[in-house]
């Protein structure tokens, strides 16, 4: 009776869904300009060769799935491929994990159209992105799988120079001429291209077969500053940008699945709360039915102003996680993805994050429907004092403001 309920309330959705317009900043409903979005990208698709994800025919063994699935909780932080690669760094981070209450990290793999590892695909090494800063990923993912780390890839996906540059006319054009690019001189990929979805499919699966647990799409959106008027997609094929991205989730998903590892992106804070897509493609509702775990960047730092009616979001940490989570959990249907979010462990725009203000975050979360959470410092720095200790392993000292970049936190974590 169950099952039936939620097969029903499924399809109810799907049909709503299906009818509501989707309509982004400036009241613009198609990315494309043309209609009949639908049937467009049906055809992509099944040309793309990649499977469709929850089809009508499979939706009974979807919600099946989805039901029986364990929720795994997962605390992790973030590190760069060069945070990875370097020994003082890594060494402090992984010892980080194995002092406190983290159980997770997230590793990139392809940043700023740069392939990390040494990708042996023969379509991934025509593009000439492949630089193996992480010479020894291999070796580390076992060791990490032998501790009982939670290991995740962080692919960014559309806003990718590197593919621009050897395949230009996958790339978003300017309507002034050439390869259109954002405000940093950055270019993006088309996102509706379906050679752009295989390509990075296919580092995907390299990288899951290395042995990471989790396969992790960030900018899996469409741009969102510079001349955005100037933009032209001649991939679009009439579909919405809502289209392209689930689309390219759904396709990602369907084709790791065989492969056993969890699918997950990183969505724009404010996602949970908009109605609308935002002009980036990313709805709540459709990203959600799409991925196995959704992770909302919630930095306190990146709301404007009165935002969920605080004057400062940014000087509020646990208010603004809280609200942003609510919302999330609120729209999430039963069977839709789990939300792990991103939060904060870095100081902007004036407000200098402390331990405390980062456990906040963390409570509030948790508090809140959170399954389980990710931090982000660009630097890969971390305050241990934000963190809850590992009842298994030697105490740490107490830290202050200091962070796994200061000596003596390293010293501390190198020590038995």
């Amino acid at each position: 009776m169950l099952l039936a309920l939620l097969l029903a309330a499924f399809l109810a959705l799907g049909w709503l869904a299906l009818s509501r317009p989707t309509v982004g900043r400036g009241g613009s409903e198609r990315a494309g300009g043309e209609a009949g979005g639908s049937g467009a990208g049906a055809v992509a698709l099944a040309q793309s060769g990649l499977p469709e994800a929850f089809s009508a025919a499979s939706v009974d063994g979807a919600v099946r799935s989805a039901l029986e699935r364990k929720k795994a909780v997962h605390k992790g932080v973030y590190l760069s491929a060069l945070g990875a690669a370097n020994p003082a760094i890594y060494d402090a981070t992984i010892r980080l994990v194995a002092r406190t209450e983290l159980d997770a990290v997230v590793i990139d793999v392809k940043e700023d159209g740069t392939v990390y590892f040494d990708a042996q695909d023969p379509f991934v090494r025509s593009v000439g992105a492949v630089r193996p800063v992480l010479k020894d990923l291999p070796e580390k993912l076992a060791a990490l799988k032998k501790a009982g780390v939670y290991t995740i890839a962080r692919i960014v996906v559309f806003k990718d120079p590197g593919l621009a540059r050897s395949h230009p006319e996958w790339a978003i054009q300017d309507a002034r001429g050439g390869v259109w690019r954002d405000r940093t001189g950055q270019a993006w990929m088309d996102a509706y291209n379906v050679e752009t979805w295989r390509y990075n499919v296919a580092i995907a699966e390299e990288a899951a077969k290395l042995g990471f647990d989790e396969i992790q799409f960030d900018y899996v959106r469409f741009p969102s500053d510079g001349r955005i008027e100037d933009a032209r997609y001649p991939d679009a094929q009439g579909r919405t940008r809502v289209e392209a991205i689930t689309g390219f989730l759904k396709a990602a998903r369907a084709a790791l699945a065989p492969l056993g590892v969890a699918v997950s992106a990183d969505i724009f804070g404010l996602i949970p709360t908009a109605a609308d897509d935002q002009f980036i493609g990313q709805h709540w509702e459709e990203v959600t039915a799409s991925l196995d775990y959704v992770s909302p960047m919630l930095y306190p730092s990146h709301y404007a102003p009165r935002t969920f009616g605080l004057p400062n979001p940014n000087a509020a940490p646990a208010a603004t996680v809280a609200h942003s989570m609510q919302d999330a959990i609120r729209r999430t249907v039963a069977w839709g993805a789990f939300t792990r979010p991103w939060l904060q462990d870095f100081s902007l725009y004036g407000v200098h994050y402390t331990p405390d203000m980062v456990r906040a975050e963390i409570d509030a979360a948790e508090a809140n429907g959170a399954t389980g959470w990710l931090l982000w410092n660009a630097a890969n720095c971390y305050k241990p004092d934000a963190l809850k200790p590992d009842p298994d392993a030697p105490p740490l000292p107490r830290f202050g403001d200091a962070s796994t970049c200061s000596a003596e936190v390293r010293a501390a974590l190198a020590a038995h």
